[in-house]
């Protein structure tokens, strides 16, 4: 793209060059297009390769979110399993035993 649009630029100027008066005018006027062009192709690629970078560097770039989580996880004691409640512990609560 960018070689094609550099040929857009300067193939006209050769012409215009050497040319005077007004058989000078399509080719100054191709040279400014082919000029105006370029620019936005460079532009463009400028710009996508911008997005292709940022991309890449949000892609790679730690998450602090994670990084806490697993700090956290490290820090945090293990958790105890739940105690069953025996028979004995039941029936003093008042459940399933007789009331008085």
């Amino acid at each position: 793209r960018l070689w094609a649009a550099f040929s857009f630029t300067w193939a006209p100027l050769v012409p215009a060059w050497f040319l005077d008066g007004p058989a000078a005018g399509p080719f100054s006027a191709a040279f400014y297009g082919g000029g105006l062009l370029l620019a936005l192709t460079v532009l463009g690629s400028l710009r996508k390769s911008f997005a292709q970078w940022r991309l890449e560097r949000m892609v790679l770039a730690p998450d602090p979110y994670l990084e806490e989580a697993v700090a956290e996880l490290e820090d945090a004691p293990a958790p105890k399993k739940p105690k069953k409640k025996t028979r004995k512990a039941k029936k003093k609560s008042g459940k399933g035993g007789k009331e008085s």
